[in-house]
């Protein structure tokens, strides 16, 4: 059994999602530490299931070109000016925040450049280990 715990569930559930036995179902963006970087493999629960994405989030290649935020800026979603630019901002931070976690582990993508400039077949693969 699996159970969907995308950090906004109290500790009583995860307490018991555990005592059952119960896996805990894992988004990787979601994944961070307060500062921004990115959880490494064995910093998640011993029961987890980890995904890179779902359903209702755009997909890796989308996340990374910011699709996803520039349809939220033609939608007109974002409150302010301000909290739009800190979006956008903390964008940037994730894609060189997921780099530096792919690199921690040994499976930095080739070449650097391409993954620095934009989505490469080599992030989407990385990623996937």
């Amino acid at each position: 059994m699996v159970g969907e715990d995308l950090g906004t569930v109290p500790d009583e559930m995860r307490h018991a999602m555990a005592e059952f036995a119960v896996y805990s179902y894992k988004v990787l963006l979601f994944e961070k530490h307060p500062d921004g970087r990115f959880r490494r493999p064995e910093e998640y629960l011993r029961r987890a299931i980890a995904t890179v994405t779902t359903h209702d989030l755009p997909t890796l290649r989308g996340y990374w070109a910011g699709g996803d935020l520039e349809l939220r800026d033609r939608l007109q979603l974002f409150p302010d000016e301000q909290v739009r630019r800190h979006v956008y901002e903390e964008r940037v931070r994730d894609r060189a925040q997921l780099l530096a976690a792919l690199d921690s582990v040994g499976l930095r993508p080739q070449p650097g450049p391409e993954a620095e400039a934009g989505f490469s077949a080599s992030v989407a693969h990385d990623v996937q280990l």
